[in-house]
């Protein structure tokens, strides 16, 4: 009885402190101690893009199926719309890295907080995207597209473009940066 109670006592000390040492982590642990327990995942994506939440000590990267969330102690993977596939993409002029999964939390280019034209035609000429958007802090324009489907990107900035083919199937980057160095616009009736 003594030794029960011994063993008892053992185990439940080891419990407590793999427990206070945060051993056993949870999902819900990294999305409340990143304040995204409460949105979806296209707001999570949006909130991990630009930085408008302190991403301190997170990793956050996102593939053609989930959002992954690590930290030292704890990784999560939450599912990504089965319809929908977030494209991040960095024109730039100088410098940038070749990349095929999107950080969020560390990818960086150098055009940040610029704005773009963008648009995005589908191989049957369908156009899907023609807007004006931003580059976040880390110089990446984010969208969300349909799942299975090729295309071209096009992009303008200034006097400078760039076209790339896309595609959004499941082994498809979801990261897009080399391919975007942008370079003057060349007039034919010059």
């Amino acid at each position: 009885m003594k030794r029960l109670l011994l063993s008892l006592t053992a185990i439940s000390v080891v419990l407590l402190v793999a427990f206070q040492l945060g051993l056993f982590g949870s999902q819900k642990s990294i999305l409340e101690n990143y304040a995204l327990e409460d949105m979806s995942v296209e707001a999570m994506v949006l909130a991990l893009e630009t930085k408008s939440i302190d991403t301190t000590g997170l990793v956050a990267s996102i593939n053609s199926e989930f959002l992954v969330l690590e930290t030292e102690k704890d990784k999560i993977t939450v599912a990504l719309p089965e319809d929908r596939f977030y494209l991040s993409f960095a024109p730039y002029i100088t410098n940038t890295h070749p990349c095929n999964t999107h950080f969020l939390t560390s990818c960086q280019s150098e055009l940040r907080n610029e704005q773009f034209q963008i648009k995005v035609v589908l191989d049957d000429g369908t156009v899907i995207i023609d807007e004006t958007l931003t580059s976040a802090q880390n110089g990446f324009v984010g969208v969300w597209l349909p799942k299975n489907i090729k295309g071209v990107l096009h992009i303008e900035y200034d006097d400078l473009h760039v076209s790339s083919p896309i595609e959004t199937f499941e082994a498809s980057p979801t990261c897009l940066t080399t391919p975007l160095q942008l370079v003057k616009n060349v007039s034919l009736l010059s």
